[in-house]
């Protein structure tokens, strides 16, 4: 398999991160046991976010438990009522991004608003999510301010101080989902230590993007999710109404 340059993110690496009891830890803390998925919160009571991070955790958690990848949620804002209901969706762990340094890192720079003004066309695929979400999911409200996330997976095999970026969607539309099978082939990514350390000096240091995943690893992880998929009958968000 060729070498793949993932950047060092050292800034994520030092952003302040607190835990559920208070504690404020650096970011590097989410990968020291081993690569992590992190998924990051537009807002938790939001009906779409709430169906995206249970597909996520339902759809993924027990091939990330035998990859030895963990899972994280992270949010820009907290209020207890919120992270509890929330937390219906998504029994994992959550933080703070105290700084919003994670909401920095998906858009580019600076933290990205929804566009409101996409939600006046009853027609447009925003709305094809939200509706296939409330079919799942049957209780949301408008408390809090939104920013947009994305999920990111995370490696510190090479570099545990600094770590590597092996993945990132952005959630550039509303509700847009990353696709379940390329967050699993990421994290496969993540737990090879050779391949990460030569991805790490490749990257020389610094952020130019993320290369795509080698597509036979996407492929592979698409598959074995179908075949789950078509075994349980749930097939999760596809289609017209998760474009």
């Amino acid at each position: 398999m060729p070498a793949i340059a993932y950047p060092p993110v050292p800034f994520l690496a030092k952003a302040t991160i607190r835990t559920r009891a208070g504690l404020e830890v650096p970011g590097r803390t989410l990968w020291q046991e081993g690569p992590v998925v992190v998924m990051v919160i537009r807002r938790p009571g939001c009906v779409l976010c709430r169906y995206q991070a249970r597909e996520l955790w339902d759809h993924l958690k027990a091939d990330l438990d035998d990859l030895g990848v963990g899972m994280a949620c992270i949010v820009h804002e907290w209020m207890d009522r919120e992270i509890e209901a929330f937390s219906r969706y998504w029994p994992g762990d959550m933080y703070l991004d105290v700084d919003k340094e994670f909401f920095k890192m998906v858009g580019g720079g600076r933290p990205l608003k929804p566009n409101r003004l996409a939600l006046l066309n009853p027609f447009s695929a925003k709305w094809r999510r939200i509706v296939h979400a409330m079919t799942k999911v049957h209780e949301g409200n408008l408390v809090g301010q939104e920013l947009m996330g994305g999920v990111l997976v995370l490696s510190g095999v090479a570099d545990r101080a600094a770590g590597s970026l092996m993945y990132m969607h952005v959630e550039r539309d509303l509700g847009l989902p990353a696709p379940l099978h390329e967050v699993l082939a990421a994290a496969t990514l993540g737990t090879d230590a050779e391949f990460a350390k030569v991805s790490v000096e490749e990257a020389g240091g610094s952020f130019t993007g993320v290369t795509p995943l080698p597509q036979d690893l996407v492929e592979q992880s698409k598959q074995l999710l179908l075949a789950r998929a078509s075994r349980t009958q749930d097939l999760g968000c596809r289609g017209k109404e998760c474009e």
